[in-house]
């Protein structure tokens, strides 16, 4: 049952008891990191002038926000309301909970660009993105089996197998869209347009690209050999992986611009997942009942719950604070 999608539990995993020092890493490693993104300049950035940001038009929220927002608004009330029925909207609920935040943000954003955003102005892009999100999405559900299901949906087994992965491959494809639309609003904000665009210099040789590449590869190749230890490598290796190949070919990627000092795209596209994921984390969690001592219910088998080596403990919804850190690569990789 190695390949059983959905997985519906996952094997015990090591855990690693919070400690005094243990906790305080922890925290040490979040206030760095809080502290990096509000004060870069102490850690070798030079302080950028505020941006003056030109003047918008005024214009009123357009009609595909207000279509997000019913898209994200029905299946919220069926999801917090724990509602059983209607099934088929239950068990497809998330597609238009993806897709409504991502119309309904983009909604946003033509509001304060004063008319521009991807909808509007790039619609076969958004389109394109969404078909790319497919295979940029599932190809995690399928490195997920070789470090034993770091998650899991326990209530998958309420639908088909092949429903599910249907639904699972449609799905994804809201996943990423959003992300383009998270970073161009955070560009809307003077203060943070161009706050990481003097920083330090950094390149590497092109044998030094080769010989992560070749690290990244041999490390997905014995995850599976090693699942706990290497855990971590499913979030780093395939953005890395990526990236060196763009590299390679001569395309843009977030890293490319931090040879020269601006390392606005690599932070601003890190922290976009970041942004999001504490929010599908917060309507995934309120999405199921959570009784004392007994399994939590719920009617959408979509609901997700993390086994994850070393660091379960101290959760923010069904994530485990370190968890979150997961986030910033993914912002990348996306």
């Amino acid at each position: 049952d190695f390949f059983q999608y959905p997985p519906l539990s996952a094997p015990t995993k090591p855990a690693s008891p919070v400690t005094l020092f243990r906790g305080s890493v922890v925290v040490i490693m979040l206030l760095i990191a809080i502290t990096f993104y509000i004060k870069p300049y102490w850690f070798g950035f030079k302080k950028v002038p505020k941006a003056v940001l030109p003047v918008v038009a005024n214009v009123k929220f357009p009609v595909w926000g207000w279509v997000g927002v019913f898209m994200l608004g029905i299946p919220l009330i069926l999801l917090w309301g724990h509602f059983s029925e209607p099934k088929v909207l239950l068990n497809w609920a998330w597609v238009p909970v993806f897709w409504g935040y991502t119309f309904l943000l983009d909604g946003i954003l033509f509001v304060r660009t004063g008319g521009k955003s991807i909808v509007n102005n790039s619609p076969k892009e958004m389109i394109a993105i969404g078909i790319a999100a497919m295979g940029g999405w599932m190809i995690f559900e399928y490195l997920n089996f070789f470090v034993d299901d770091n998650w899991f949906y326990p209530n998958g087994g309420s639908i088909p197998d092949d429903e599910f992965l249907l639904y699972a491959i449609i799905g994804s494809s809201g996943l990423i869209p959003v992300i383009f639309v998270i970073y161009r609003i955070l560009n809307t904000f003077p203060n943070i347009k161009y706050k990481y665009s003097q920083g330090p210099k950094f390149s590497l040789t092109n044998w030094q690209v080769n010989l992560l590449m070749a690290l990244f590869l041999v490390g997905l190749t014995i995850i599976s050999f090693l699942p706990d230890q290497l855990f971590g490598l499913l979030w780093i290796a395939p953005m890395a992986l990526l990236a060196i190949g763009l590299r390679k070919i001569g395309l843009w990627s977030p890293f490319t611009e931090i040879k020269n000092g601006n390392w606005s795209p690599f932070f601003k596209y890190s922290l976009t997942y970041l942004i999001y994921g504490v929010s599908l984390e917060c309507i995934n969690y309120f999405s199921a009942q959570h009784p004392a001592n007994e399994p939590l219910i719920t009617h959408t088998p979509a609901y997700w719950v993390y086994s994850i080596p070393y660091v379960n403990f101290w959760h923010l919804f069904e994530m485990p604070i370190l968890g979150f850190l997961g986030y910033l690569p993914f912002g990348l990789y996306c």
